[in-house]
């Protein structure tokens, strides 16, 4: 496990993840489309399998919905009862014997990978009980 305190960490996480991986799942609480890490999953989009976005509060950037609408990997939701939506997770991965997960505060929002003090973990494979965090999906 590995602690992400700085918005220069996370974004270099995230490039880092993406390009060394097979595939990616996300799902976040809300998404904007003017970011340098929206721009890498643009180029790598055959990667991502799974995307859910929120649509609570209007957070998510109508840029963003315009951009993924046809695209058959990115689902919205929002909560139907009491509460938000209001996950953060992205999940890099192989197969289940090489994978890493980014959990933690940060949306995929320009604020969230740039602005915002966002802290965040990094979970992989090479974990004590990985094969547990990694079947919990």
């Amino acid at each position: 496990m590995k602690f992400i305190g700085t918005d220069t960490e996370l974004r270099g996480s995230f490039k880092e993840l993406i390009t060394q991986h097979k595939y990616c799942c996300i799902c976040v609480a809300w998404a904007s489309q003017e970011s340098e890490v929206i721009e890498l999953l643009d180029k790598y989009n055959s990667k991502i399998k799974r995307m859910v976005v929120g649509l609570d509060f209007c957070q998510t950037d109508y840029k963003f919905i315009e951009h993924n609408i046809s695209k058959r990997a990115v689902r919205y939701y929002t909560a139907k009862h009491d509460g938000v939506f209001h996950p953060k997770l992205y999940l890099f991965y192989d197969d289940e014997n090489y994978w890493k997960a980014i959990i933690g505060s940060a949306n995929l929002t320009y604020n969230g990978f740039s602005v915002n003090q966002e802290a965040c973990v990094i979970v992989g494979n090479e974990d004590k009980d990985s094969e547990n965090t990694y079947y919990a999906r």
